[in-house]
Order: structure tokens, then C-alpha cells, then sequence
């Protein structure tokens, strides 16, 4: 699989109610230190407007962590706003 095979972020997109805007990305190549294997990486920060209505609180706080991927926000009478890093790793092949 090819670099441009593997899909870089999308600078905008819609998921779960949230607009996200992508300011940052980064594309990287390594050893996997596990498998002794060639990886690739995609790398994405973004900041997110949306709309989080039913949550019974006038206010929330979100500070979520998940095997790196980090995601923060802020919910104010239903209206979030928030940031992320996240990734995509996946194995390196050479196309035959």
C-alpha cells in the first residue's frame, strides 16, 4: 500500500453531529518494535464545533483517552465545542 493509497484526513467533515476542522497533519514511516515490520502513520488534530443536545445537564465536560487518542469538550446548553488528536497506523506493504 502506497502513501497516497492511504487516505490523509479530510481538512472538513461531519461525524456525529460535530463539524470538524483538521489544522494539522502528519505522515510517518517506522519499524514496528512488535512484529519487526514497516508501519505507516497518520497523524490528525483538529478542533470541533456541534451539537450535543440531550445530555440532561446544562453543562459538560468530556476528557477522553483511548489507547492515544484524545478527545476534549466542552458542552454549554447543548452546544459543544472541543479538540482531538487521533491517528491511523497500518502495516506497510509493497505493492507487487
Amino acid at each position: 500500500m502506497s502513501r497516497e493509497a492511504f487516505k490523509k484526513p479530510d481538512r472538513f467533515y461531519l461525524y456525529n453531529r460535530r463539524l470538524f476542522l483538521t489544522y494539522r497533519t502528519e505522515y510517518e514511516q517506522y519499524l514496528n518494535e512488535h512484529d519487526s515490520a514497516q508501519w505507516h502513520c497518520w497523524e490528525e488534530w483538529a478542533v470541533f464545533f456541534g451539537f450535543k443536545p440531550k445530555t440532561g445537564k446544562w453543562f459538560d465536560y468530556e476528557d477522553l483517552y483511548y489507547d492515544g487518542h484524545t478527545l476534549q469538550q466542552l458542552t454549554v446548553f447543548g452546544i459543544s465545542v472541543g479538540k482531538l488528536y487521533s491517528y491511523d497506523a497500518r502495516p506497510l506493504k509493497e505493492e507487487a
